[in-house]
């Protein structure tokens, strides 16, 4: 592996490997003074790599022969709340390999295996690809793997210096690192290797890249100002923005998943240390504080831990805190050097959550219906006409959605297209035996038969009556509504005898599977919570405290999903039915489900449209979903409407 000089501590984070081996002779490398670099702790980590290469190193350091050994912290127990997968590299096995843990430190996996280094593992979004960098063609090269360590691709092939991957959000692309025109540039290249652009162009030393959340930003580290400073870009390489200003070194920035935090690793106080600072690069905070260096974040998928790596026990280590640096937790603990952690931002799908997914989707060229595994896997296009807002039936055999001639229902291979409504209509909601279909238009709800024939009214308001869901037992409909507006409503199937539950916001009800309990969102704290009351409207009980839109119960009532916007952007998230153990199942999509042809529906009123970098973005739906729906305007990117279905027991509605 080729190791540069000229970043000294800052590069501590890349050559952790090199402390515990001898590395391979590297041509690249010049004597170098190191007095003006101002280090401390990771000075003597330095030297031993420049020294061991065959290269003399003078000056401050050149005196120091040991690491120092920091006072250990007092973690505390992993909790719950550690989820999802972090890859890392050690050299547990005698040279650096991949690893793949649990994100509180258990079930260690080896992904890779051969007498070569690899390092610096960046998970793609949707979790299923580890771009990393290897030297096992004789220099650094990027390779691409599934998560399981199989199916390894060289991406690049040439003599130059190429590593630190970063996906793009929607997998189409990746940055790295390149010494290929003399000095380190980033570069970006598609997801297959081909397609090479050159971002940076200087005599600088660029390095690091980080994409934005939302694709369209990418920031780096550089040299430019001669010492390394944590700048921006635009995914194009245009408007470089500079984001610190300091004598220090800051380096390896990552952003958090809303996008509106980078943390960072900087030696501003002595040693490395993580801070984190607003995207604009002001408030900028010291999270770490001691002898030790602690370097390379990455944020967890909810925003709300940082992990890194650590030599704060003598060698180097994983560790995780809070992303206000309490909490500091100790994952990995070995004589390894255990480093460049990426946490994966994948959903942590459970055994809950089984069978099919339906959605729309322009990845065809046009909105349509698609159907795949709730994994991801196996997508296959169902409508070869527009189509979005699919909706399972009860046995899983039948999928409604709607189409530019307004409802439709097909069979869940998509064969059998039949228009049952000729002038609009949305959300179509399924009876428990299949026979009806509740859907909206105009602001009412209606009712008609499988097979589109006699639609009939069931509301007549001065307000908005939408999303209609039935009871478990299909004598009821509750719905939004209610002259007022926002509130719960229940009327019997034929819309007779209409009831407001609620006096207080209320949209968006599920029956429990008993038909005990309804659970919906409400405003009525000042925010959108999921909260549940008993099904006449009383004991209201409020579940979540950091926001949650549309629930929807398991078949066995012991869960709740729900849509949360607590990182910025909309998440399905799964919880236990009196609101404890929230766990996150998406990253910025909602599901449609139909496991094993048996399914529990809840209607999403939102529209979800891809920005231009596969980034879904979200729109209150009211009246715009009434006129998205009715109107048919389509929207300059790509639709997304997903509903999210559970698994149930014949008998159970919708």
């Amino acid at each position: 592996m080729k190791k540069q000089v000229e970043i000294a501590t800052v590069m501590v984070a890349i050559l952790l490997l090199s402390v515990l081996m001898v590395p391979p002779v590297m041509s690249g490398l010049g004597d170098e003074n190191a007095t003006s670099m101002n280090k401390t702790n990771g000075d003597s980590i330095a030297k031993h790599v420049y020294t061991n290469t065959g290269k003399t190193i003078s000056g401050a350091i050149a005196n120091q022969t040991n690491i120092s050994e920091p006072e250990l912290p007092i973690g505390v127990a992993a909790t719950d709340d550690l989820v999802g997968k972090i890859a890392f590299a050690s050299n547990m096995g005698g040279d650096d390999e991949i690893y793949v843990m649990d994100a509180d430190g258990s079930n260690v996996v080896q992904l890779t295996s051969n007498t070569a280094n690899d390092w610096c593992p960046a998970w793609s979004l949707d979790g299923k690809k580890i771009a990393f960098a290897s030297d096992r063609d004789g220099d650094d090269e990027i390779y691409v793997m599934d998560a399981d360590g199989s199916n390894v691709v060289q991406l690049t092939i040439n003599t130059a210096w190429d590593v630190f991957p970063a996906w793009s959000p929607d997998g189409k692309k990746i940055a790295f690192a390149s010494d290929r025109d003399g000095d380190d540039e980033i570069y970006v290249m598609d997801a297959d290797g081909s397609n090479v652009v050159q971002l940076t162009i200087n005599t600088a030393w660029d390095i690091f890249p980080a994409w934005s959340p939302d694709g369209k930003k990418i920031a780096f580290a550089s040299d430019r100002d001669g010492d390394n400073e944590i700048y921006v870009m635009d995914a194009d390489g245009s408007n470089v923005a500079q984001l610190t200003i300091n004598t220090a070194w800051d380096i390896l920035p990552a952003w958090s998943l809303d996008g509106k935090k980078i943390a960072f690793d900087s030696n501003m106080d002595g040693d490395d240390e993580i801070y984190v600072m607003d995207a604009d690069g002001s408030n900028v905070v010291q999270l770490t504080s001691n002898t030790a260096n602690d370097w390379y974040p990455t944020w967890s998928p909810d925003g709300k831990k940082i992990a890194f790596e650590s030599d704060r026990d003598a060698d180097c280590e994983i560790y995780v805190m809070d992303a206000d640096g309490s909490n500091v937790v100790q994952l990995t603990i070995n004589t390894a050097w255990d480093w460049c952690p990426d946490w994966c931002w994948a959903p942590t799908i459970t055994d809950d959550l089984i069978g099919k997914i339906a959605f729309a989707s322009d990845r065809a060229g046009v909105p349509g219906i698609f159907v795949m595994n709730a994994d991801g896997s196996n997508v296959v296009p169902l409508t070869s006409e527009k189509g979005w807002f699919p909706a399972w039936s009860l046995d899983g055999k039948k999928i409604a959605f709607c189409s530019d001639a307004g409802i439709s229902v097909m069979n869940a291979n998509g064969s059998n297209v039949v228009p049952l409504t000729s002038d609009g209509g949305y959300g179509p909601a399924w009876s428990p035996d299949g026979k009806r279909i509740a859907f909206c238009s105009d602001g009412e709800i209606y009712l008609m038969n499988a097979d589109g024939s006699n639609v009939v009214p069931l509301t007549s308001s001065t307000g908005y009556d939408e999303f209609p869901t039935w009871s478990p037992d299909g004598k009821k409909i509750a719905f939004e509504g209610g002259n007022g507006g926002d509130r719960i409503c229940v009327m019997n199937a034929d819309g007779s005898n209409v009831v407001q539950l609620t006096s207080d916001s209320g949209y968006c009800p599920a029956w429990s599977p008993d038909g005990k309990k309804i659970a919906f969102a409400s405003w009525r704290n000042g925010g959108d919570e999921i909260c549940v009351m008993n099904a006449d409207g009383s004991d209201v009980v409020q579940l979540t405290s950091d926001s949650g839109f549309e629930p929807a119960w398991s078949p066995d009532g012991k869960k709740i999903a729900f849509d949360s916007s607590w990182d910025g952007n909309r998440e399905i998230c799964v919880m236990n039915a009196d609101g404890s153990n929230v766990v996150r199942l998406t990253i910025n999509t909602a599901l449609d489900c139909s496991p094993d042809g048996c399914s529990s529906q809840i209607w999403d009123p939102w529209i979800y449209d891809t920005n231009e970098n596969g980034i879904i973005e979200r729109y209150e739906a009211s009246i715009a979903a009434k006129d998205y729906f009715e109107k048919k305007i389509i929207m300059e990117h790509a639709l997304e409407v997903l509903l999210l279905h559970f698994a149930t027991q014949p008998g159970i509605g919708d």
